[in-house]
């Protein structure tokens, strides 16, 4: 679909993105699959999403849904990506634009898939106590923005993301370190990350796709509707991560009881 008739600041290089999702970096080291990707409505719809260390998950989805689909999906950043030369010459190489409910509205009217986390920030640098879980409080701007462009809200849970590093140094320690300090005069301070190390294993990021949720007609100003679709969208990517967690345990204890029998002959 033409970007054409989009404002300016939505607008990206298609040949440029296409070929560099062709060749995404991480692909090379980590494997993903989708999973009722089908799920997916043809024109413009929010997906919403789980958060793991780094955010590693949002590339990956966006090459994997190119790859199995040839579509391009339009990431929310956090603005502070925007704010330095990197931040923004890594989301624009996947097409992302800065988050805001008025770019969220006009990529939707225009028939895109929007990619959102609520979580943000928040669930990027998170303790590792709290892996596969949602962070949301007081996060309702994509409640709003799904009840004011009446477009359908697609959960997907990533599994794998929250198991591809160990965290080192916690947050906290990072951030009044010299370093953190240096770092917080441009990067807000639940932005500046844990010191993570990889583990060194296979991984694998398998997104499971939930059934497309309707927003309720109602005004995106009525408080109580807004939080009930937003936690109508909580409970159903909740049960999602539930559900792909015991998946994974499963398929894991069956590979166990494989390698057990094959040592017992």
């Amino acid at each position: 679909m033409s970007t054409a008739d989009l404002p300016p600041q939505l607008r990206f290089d298609r040949p440029y993105v296409e070929r560099y999702l062709r060749n995404y970096p991480l692909a090379k080291v980590i494997r993903s699959v989708l999973h009722d990707a089908d799920r997916i409505p043809e024109g413009g719809c929010l997906l919403v999403g789980n958060h793991g260390p780094l955010a590693i998950d949002t590339g990956m989805l966006i090459h994997t849904l190119f790859r199995d689909s040839g579509r391009i999906v339009r990431a929310l950043g956090d603005r502070f990506m925007f704010a330095n030369p990197v931040g923004r010459s890594l989301a624009r190489a996947v097409a992302g634009v800065e988050g805001s409910p008025d770019n969220a509205h006009a990529l939707l009217m225009h028939g895109d898939a929007v990619l959102v986390y609520p979580g943000g920030a928040r669930e990027t640098t998170r303790d590792p106590s709290q892996r596969y879980t949602l962070n949301w409080e007081g996060r309702l701007g994509f409640a709003r923005v799904a009840l004011d462009a009446q477009r359908p809200v697609v959960p997907v849970a990533c599994i794998g993301s929250d198991d591809l590093l160990t965290q080192v140094v916690g947050s906290d320690t990072v951030r009044n370190s010299f370093a953190g300090k240096l770092f917080s005069s441009f990067l807000k301070p639940e932005s500046i990350p844990p010191l993570y190390m990889p583990k060194l294993r296979a991984t694998q990021f398998h997104y499971f796709f939930g059934a497309p949720l309707t927003p309720p007609v109602a005004s995106s100003d009525d408080e109580s509707a807004v939080r009930a679709f937003q936690l109508e969208v909580k409970t159903a990517l909740e049960a999602l991560l539930a559900n792909g967690l015991e998946i994974r345990r499963e398929r894991r204890a069956a590979k166990q009881e494989l390698r057990d029998q094959y040592a017992a002959v």
